[in-house]
């Protein structure tokens, strides 16, 4: 699992969007809120303080090369010099490149994408309504899982990480060195065995401060800005234990690095907090109207008034309008035709007309025959039977083959003329 390459891809939704968000739903309910953004403000004064006086040192060595302390440092100055005005404008180069990226996301109005860059943290909670960004960003942070708090301190702790090893790391080391030097010196003409390292430290800054205040306040700023230091890089080194034993295995390989696994964390509890507002909001709607009308119905109850008659509202027809309307005449689109019956007994057929027989054709190529039907007020011909009045057969003939129907009678009856039978 990486840890880096934070960058997203694709539009931000518009309800991850500050313009979504309804600021005044936002309500301090702890003094930690209060704590923290004042804690914020002091760090924010505190590094113009330090790039001022880190921009104050570099002028004077490179400039006039001239080292602004009585107490010259433990590494020769002509090395010590470069490596220190070096640091600085490395640390002024990156924090451009942190302050054109801050504002980049801060122009694209994401709420979780802001949450992700620290410098953006900043200057979104210094900005107007600032008081109210920092209590969304608050609530963004809070978890009931120890692991996310872990989670986002390994992320941020690595995101400084780049300032706290190069940009700071060297020169830091070269102020612990001269720092070192100032506890061992004897500027205040005292035994130095009589005081500890400490107390001769605090005496020859004393002493310098007689003698030079700005050589005093020199020192006072390489050791405030080394002890600030010092507890950076022990968070950074704490980081870096958490990463390798923990958030190593702990975060899932579906996310694949630190960052998307904080940004999904983010966007969870941002969809959440949207949710939760929005349906708070809707609900002290309902109320506020439940409670109005509540109002207005015991005025009424003491004054007598009728209730205001419901206003009824007209049918509109379903069906869409075929013709042109003033909305859309003149609009650049095909021709509506309206719908007509047309006359069923006048419809030209596609079939051709019925005849008796097949139609001819003269030179002309038209028909000569007239489609014709038959005339039902004629009598009908009397059905004559044919087939039996031109037998060949004669009904006089008494043979074996002749034909019984001329000689049937009634059953049980015998006839006068007809022969005996044979004995």
């Amino acid at each position: 699992m990486g840890c880096g390459g934070d960058r997203e891809k694709g539009p931000t939704e518009q309800s991850q969007k500050w313009d979504y968000i309804t600021l005044s739903d936002f309500k301090s309910t702890s003094s930690w809120n209060t704590l923290a953004y004042m804690w914020l403000w002091f760090m924010a004064l505190v590094s113009v303080a330090v790039y001022a006086a880190d921009t104050f040192t570099a002028v004077n060595l490179l400039a006039f090369n001239h080292w602004t302390s009585k107490i010259e440092p433990v590494l020769d100055i002509k090395y010590s010099r470069w490596i220190f005005a070096g640091c600085i404008i490395f640390s002024w180069a990156l924090s451009a490149v942190e302050w054109i990226r801050a504002i980049r996301v801060i122009r694209r109005g994401g709420v979780a994408e802001s949450y992700m860059d620290p410098v953006a943290v900043s200057l979104q909670s210094m900005r107007p309504k600032g008081w109210r960004r920092f209590l969304v960003f608050s609530a963004l942070t809070k978890s009931k899982k120890g692991t996310d708090y872990i989670a986002f301190f390994v992320y941020f702790e690595f995101k400084g990480a780049v300032r706290v090893i190069l940009a700071e790391g060297p020169r830091q080391v070269i102020n612990g060195m001269t720092l070192y030097a100032a506890a061992k010196s004897d500027l205040f003409g005292g035994a130095m065995k009589d005081h500890s390292s400490i107390e001769s430290f605090w005496l020859n800054v004393q002493t310098m401060f007689d003698t030079s205040k700005v050589q005093a306040i020199t020192m006072l700023t390489m050791l405030f800005t080394a002890t600030i230091w010092v507890f950076s890089a022990i968070c950074l080194i704490a980081a870096a234990v958490f990463y390798i034993t923990f958030i190593w295995h702990y975060v899932p390989q579906s996310d694949g690095r630190l960052s998307i696994y904080c940004r999904r964390k983010i966007d969870k509890r941002l969809e959440k907090i949207v949710e939760v507002k929005v349906k708070a909001a809707i609900e002290e709607e309902d109320r506020l109207k439940r409670k109005a009308e509540q109002k207005a119905e015991l005025k009424r109850q003491k004054t007598g008034e009728l209730p205001p008659i419901a206003p009824k509202i007209a049918r509109q027809p379903t069906l869409p309008q075929l013709g042109d309307t003033l909305d859309t005449k003149g609009d650049d689109k095909l021709p509506e035709f309206g719908l007509a019956r047309q006359n069923t007994s006048t419809t030209v057929s596609t079939l051709p007309p019925y005849e008796s027989r097949p139609p001819t054709r003269n030179e002309g190529g038209s028909l000569d025959r007239k489609p014709t039907l038959p005339d039902l007020g004629a009598p009908r011909p009397a059905p004559s039977r044919s087939g039996t009045q031109a037998s060949d057969w004669s009904d006089a003939s008494y043979a074996s083959n002749a034909p019984l129907l001329s000689n049937a009678g009634y059953a049980g009856d015998v006839a006068e003329d007809m022969p005996s039978r044979p004995p």
